[in-house]
């Protein structure tokens, strides 16, 4: 396995708009950014990646996994960063701890 991601003919298709095919590997070791004007589709990848949306075709393999056939395992092993704070003022570092374990057990 060379890739962390690998996107295969990906597509996703509503009324006015449709996406893809799209293919793309990001290899170990390197970070990739989405850029393109409102409404390229960025979005529409990274939901299609995260499967909350369902693709019309294609396959997505994160770390050698289906990422539908092995989708909590893929997740578990996935971190992102927000642009701002998505939790409420009042939880302190102790109760985000005990709320981001649950989610990332390692």
């Amino acid at each position: 396995m060379d890739s962390i991601l690998e996107i295969d003919r990906v597509t996703k298709a509503y009324p006015n708009f449709r996406l893809g095919p799209v293919s793309l590997k990001i290899p170990y070791g390197k970070i990739v950014g989405l850029i393109g004007e409102n409404g390229a589709g960025k979005t529409t990848l990274i939901s299609l990646i995260l499967n909350q949306i369902e693709r019309d075709g294609g396959s997505i393999r994160i770390f050698g996994r289906d990422s539908q056939k092995e989708e909590l395992r893929c997740k578990r092993d996935i971190g992102f960063a927000v642009d701002e704070c998505c939790f409420h003022p009042s939880l302190t570092p102790k109760n985000l701890d005990s709320v981001m374990r649950g989610i990332y057990p390692q």
